[in-house]
């Protein structure tokens, strides 16, 4: 793996993909997943490695770094990012014991797929569980080395039950040629993510390879590792919003700049290509500013002061 150690060097990386990613687009498209070649070009450089703790080799950075790193891959194509985000399966780590870590992260290369719907039964045996099931949108599952699956646990012919009377959940982690792909991901929409469903039929997982969402039992003093895992691993826009609302930021701040200027007689911000552009961008974001298409300053200025 080359010597990336910082997200500002892996963000370099990710620009210098673009080109490559933007000729792979009609390939990615058509054939409903990431090229292998492309897959383990970005695993090598450590993109599949975003989360996982620098003890086993990982970059451990932080959301808001890993969300520039995803956003910067989207501008190329949204199915690359979304795989790349979604195989930063790493928050798994803090809770596995470290030998369990290390068996997993062995290979520096290792791409993980996961599903967070509890679609699967671990049926409790000696050692660890018996898992059967099935589990829709797993993106990447055609990259994957492992897959890191939702399941109910079951003993004694029933759900096991946690204090709160809820089934209790624990993901389960498979090596990929445990389980079967079912081709289903025919879509219009990020086709190239690869969001096919996983079966497994009576698996055995060692209890060393199950954990929940919370209680880590890693060493990692870092308060990021204790971290609850859905705000550890923020989800890129899958309609690539982000995008459009850098372009639409830009165009905002060319509108400012332009109405202090004339433009042969007439006040460039109301001329009808900027009014049309501020037309689209109330149109486009007015479900996210609030009720009544309020813009977002005037959202903030009716909230408390330390949202501002």
């Amino acid at each position: 793996m080359p010597e990336i150690e910082t997200s500002g060097a892996l963000l370099e990386v990710a620009r210098s993909f673009r080109f490559r990613i933007l000729a792979e687009r009609d390939h990615i498209e058509a054939s409903r997943r990431l090229p292998e070649d492309l897959a383990r070009e970005l695993a090598r450089d450590g993109f599949f490695r975003i989360f996982l703790p620098k003890a086993y080799g990982g970059l451990d950075l932080t959301p808001r770094e890993a969300l520039e790193i995803f956003e910067e891959l989207a501008r190329a194509d949204a199915s690359v990012a979304w795989c790349v985000w979604n195989g930063n399966t790493h928050w798994t780590a803090a809770q596995l014991s470290p030998e369990a870590a290390r068996t997993i992260h062995a290979n520096p290369d290792v791409i993980t797929a996961n599903s967070t719907r509890a679609s699967g039964r671990a049926q409790v045996v000696p050692g660890g569980y018996r898992v059967n099931g099935r589990w829709s949108l797993v993106s990447g599952c055609e990259l994957g080395t492992w897959m890191v699956l939702l399941c109910v646990v079951h003993e004694d012919g029933k759900p096991r039950l946690t204090q709160a009377g809820a089934p209790q959940t624990r993901f389960m982690l498979l090596p990929a040629e445990a389980c079967e792909i079912i081709d289903t991901w025919n879509v219009g929409g990020l086709r190239g993510t690869g969001s096919h469903d996983v079966v497994v039929r009576d698996v055995f997982v060692p209890k060393q390879l199950r954990f929940g969402l919370h209680r880590p039992v890693c060493p990692f003093r870092a308060p990021l590792s204790h971290t609850p895992v859905f705000p550890r691993h923020p989800r890129p826009r899958r309609d690539g919003a982000g995008d459009r609302a850098n372009r639409d930021r830009d165009l905002r701040r060319d509108c400012r700049r332009d109405d202090r200027r004339t433009l042969r007689g007439v006040r460039a911000g109301r001329t009808p290509a900027v009014r049309g552009g501020r037309k689209r961008m109330r149109c486009r974001y007015r479900p996210a500013y609030g009720r009544g298409g309020r813009t977002m300053p005037a959202a903030r200025s009716r909230c408390a002061p330390s949202f501002r």
